[in-house]
């Protein structure tokens, strides 16, 4: 991987990534060590995919706003050979319909303990350990998971103290775009 120590004008040292315009602190180096061998990515539903918030109609239907550079993101993702899967707690019709059209390579639905959920998925789906996969969250019932996994993305609008590194991207706004950004860049170096 390209990183490249560089200082702000406070004189605080980061790490840039090849030619992207994103930084890594020096304080959050298990940030991005892993991200080259990354073989999973486990994405959260709201706050990440959407931006958490859930609209009602007078007749109790539900809508949730999904950014579709995420699309483009899924497909990136697979054809660069990472599978991508997701867990929600929720058990939402909306929710449901949109990862269809995403074609992600799981679902797991109403989910209590997101931790045993990725094992469980990365052990079916890739035969892998947990080192190799990257998980976004953005809640507190995304901590456990966020501090045990390989790679870790929190929104820019997440949970403040979760671990991981911090996207510059908010929910619902293409965090998963920027994440595959990341990753992609960094199997590229």
């Amino acid at each position: 991987m390209n990183l490249h120590t560089e200082m702000f004008e406070d004189g605080t040292a980061y790490k840039t990534i090849g030619n992207l315009n994103r930084f890594i602190a020096d304080s959050e180096p298990y940030a991005w060590h892993c991200w080259d061998k990354v073989k999973l990515v486990c994405l959260d539903v709201d706050g990440v995919l959407t931006d958490g918030a859930m609209y009602w109609t007078p007749e109790g239907r539900i809508f949730k706003k999904f950014h579709t550079r995420d699309v483009t993101a899924v497909k990136r993702l697979q054809q660069a050979g990472i599978k991508v899967a997701v867990i929600t707690s929720a058990d939402c019709p909306i929710t449901r319909s949109r990862l269809l059209d995403m074609k992600v390579d799981y679902t797991w639905e109403i989910c209590e303990d997101k931790w045993r959920a990725i094992q469980e998925i990365a052990g079916e789906l890739c035969e892998m350990d947990t080192e190799t996969v990257a998980f976004a969250g953005d809640d507190d019932m995304d901590r456990e998971a966020l501090s045990k996994v390989g790679s870790a993305f929190v929104p820019k609008d997440g949970l403040n103290g979760l671990p991981g590194y911090r996207c510059v991207t908010k929910g619902g706004e293409g965090v998963l775009s920027e994440i595959a950004e990341l990753i992609l860049k960094a199997r590229n170096g």
